[in-house]
């Protein structure tokens, strides 16, 4: 009998293996269907299409080949703060629900890779809360323990990936709304940098901050939806664009990874004292480098946000709502936005001027380390103790979350173990603009290194067939390959480190080159030459490059070397080192070796025999 597919990859094996998507897909639905909506049925859930307008999506897809589309067949949910073309919105309040005319970019981008959408989540009300219990819909309980909140404000969407209800589901993050739930639920919370992802169709919260988050099971989930929820160059030209894309991405960091840690971090309970060492000492065991930091900048930008002027931002989309007295605002929403009143033009003007001067220390902290490594939040109340202080421990838990967007970084969050009493416990990189793709490489490096379950112990682990791929080739890159000092363990592979590069394979060039040891190069290097006969197939590692990286690259390549059109073993083609022929007429032939690195050590061997 097939196991349960959870994993975008176990569910096309299935597929591939016979599965159908319809039959699955339907499954899915009428769980869901069983379920039913808060306030009477589940309090994860808001709106529930009909089988049509699932049927609807499937017709799309059936008939293509499943490697056509990346999200063949995945159901997936979105919060009901994001529109879809004649469902509701109500942002959890009833009052406010309307019927959408149009689908919100990122919804159309990943159905149109194939992915279904089964259902609309609950969240705080108006996504202003790091709870789950500000709905008038109901809390959503924690899938672990019901006593216990969920996290918020992208509770519902939290809920059913955890409890395995659907493969993935968006959220958005403000404050830490894509965060705080994924560390309670025991899930990967991607929160990209603001702009990478198109808001538009998304309701506001503060429009200045808001970025549109994923929860998935996996870290190569994550990357797979996120390459596809990217907007591209097309979809900026030809909608409303609120953010600019980062001027630098990186893939990758450099090795070793080194992370600042708070020098004294806030942890409000035993269990997370315990908790975050276990993952520092785990940090350690990957052999990360980590930096005690004062976090106090981080802290004073993060007060700014429900503390300053900026819930101005969320009184605005509830002035009309709040001048008719609707009735059904949740009283801890309402206090929040309305301290807008107290706030003039000045002290708005004064904020910004003390957000840009803790910038400055903020980028400081990051001057020597390439991310941080912070508790996703202090502590995990109770629905109980949120009802007994509902704005005090609702702050309290954004701590490490809200000053992010106002810095207009990237984060990650990744399940790090469990509390002594059961609960999941964890762990949030954070990194500065358009380092999302390296956030994710190394955080599946981290979810690879655990044995945890996942989500509301779907799974005992992580699937093998989500940790022997690699991750997919992001947006905006061009592959290059290497062929001699720039491989790894080679002088010049700090470069490539420099650039932000990410190593997508390591193969061998199709068998039409020849390789030369170049003779007055330091560091020594080889040549590379196509010839059209007694060709050989030669090592390479082929490097994903940012875009915005290449051009510094280039300048450090010295002559006789150059960049050329390299072909790789399968016939592809790819950027590469080759020679200028000049440079060739007095080197030596070491093609017989099949490799810079295989002639390297044969001459390491022979100078070792000679000495001894």
């Amino acid at each position: 009998m097939m196991k349960t597919p959870y994993t975008i990859a176990e569910l096309h094996n299935a597929y591939n293996q016979g599965l159908s998507a319809r039959s699955h897909i339907r499954l899915l639905w009428e769980g869901l269907q069983s379920l039913g909506v808060a306030p009477q049925g589940d309090p994860a859930l808001l709106y529930l299409p009909d089988w049509a307008e699932v049927e609807a999506q499937l017709q799309r897809i059936e008939g293509q080949p499943i490697a056509s589309l990346p999200l063949y067949g995945i159901p997936f949910a979105i919060k009901d703060n994001i529109d879809v073309a004649g469902w509701p919105t109500t942002a959890a309040c009833p009052s406010f629900k309307r019927e959408a005319t149009s689908t919100a970019t990122v919804v159309k981008q990943l159905q149109a890779a194939g992915a279904i959408l089964l259902a609309k989540t609950n969240l705080d009300q108006f996504a202003t809360g790091l709870v789950g219990t500000r709905s008038p819909y109901g809390a959503v309980p924690n899938p672990f323990d019901r006593e216990f909140i969920s996290g918020g404000s992208s509770s519902g969407s939290a809920s059913v990936v955890s409890r395995g209800l659907v493969c993935f589901a968006l959220g958005t993050d403000t404050a830490g709304s894509g965060r705080i739930p994924a560390g309670f639920c025991n899930l990967v919370g991607t929160k990209p940098t603001p702009g990478l992802i198109s808001t538009e169709g998304v309701l506001p919260a503060c429009k200045t901050l808001d970025c549109v988050s994923i929860f998935t099971l996996t870290v190569h989930d994550a990357a797979i939806v996120l390459r596809i929820a990217e907007t591209d160059t097309q979809t900026r030209l030809h909608e409303p664009s609120f953010h600019n894309l980062p001027a630098q991405r990186r893939l990758a960091f450099s090795s070793p990874l080194r992370v600042a840690v708070p020098k004294t971090p806030v942890l409000t309970s035993e269990d997370y004292q315990q908790s975050y060492a276990e993952a520092l000492q785990h940090a350690r065991s990957l052999g990360w480098a980590l930096v005690p930091k004062d976090l106090q900048p981080l802290h004073e930008i993060a007060a700014l946000l429900y503390d300053g002027p900026w819930v101005a931002e969320r009184f605005s989309i509830l002035k009309p709502l709040l001048e008719r007295g609707a009735d059904d605002i949740d009283p801890a929403v309402r206090a929040v936005v309305t301290k807008a009143s107290q706030f003039t033009a000045l002290d708005a003007f004064e904020s910004r001027y003390a957000l840009q001067a803790l910038s400055v220390a903020a980028q400081d902290i990051l001057s020597d380390v390439d991310a941080l490594f912070l508790p996703t939040a202090p502590q995990h109340p109770t629905i109980a103790q949120l009802q007994e202080a509902p704005v005090a421990a609702n702050a309290a838990l954004g701590i490490y979350t809200n000053f992010v967007n106002l810095l207009g970084w990237s984060a990650l969050a990744l399940p790090a173990c469990f509390t002594p009493t059961g609960l999941p416990f964890g762990i949030t990189l954070v990194a500065p603009a358009g380092h999302d793709q390296a956030l994710l490489q190394v955080g599946l490096t981290w979810q690879s290194s655990h044995t945890l379950p996942l989500g509301q112990r779907l799974a005992a682990q992580l699937p093998s067939i989500d940790t022997a791929r690699p991750l997919p080739t992001p947006a905006d890159t061009v592959p290059i390959a290497m062929v001699g000092a720039h491989l790894e363990g080679f002088p010049l592979h700090w470069q490539i480190q420099q650039a932000g590069a990410r190593l997508r394979l390591r193969c061998q060039t199709a068998p039409h080159y020849a390789l030369y040891a170049l003779k007055n190069t330091q560091p020594p290097k080889p040549g590379l030459r196509r010839v059209d006969a007694e060709g050989h197939a030669i090592e390479v590692e082929v490097y994903d490059f940012p875009v915005s990286s290449i051009g510094s690259f280039l300048a450090q390549i010295p002559f006789p070397l150059g960049l050329g059109n390299i072909e790789l073993f399968d016939g592809t083609w790819v950027k590469g080192f080759i020679c200028e022929p000049i440079a060739l007429q007095s080197a030596e032939d070491i093609t017989r070796f099949g490799g810079w690195r295989a002639f390297t050590r044969s001459t390491m061997t022979a100078s070792n025999a000679h000495h001894a």
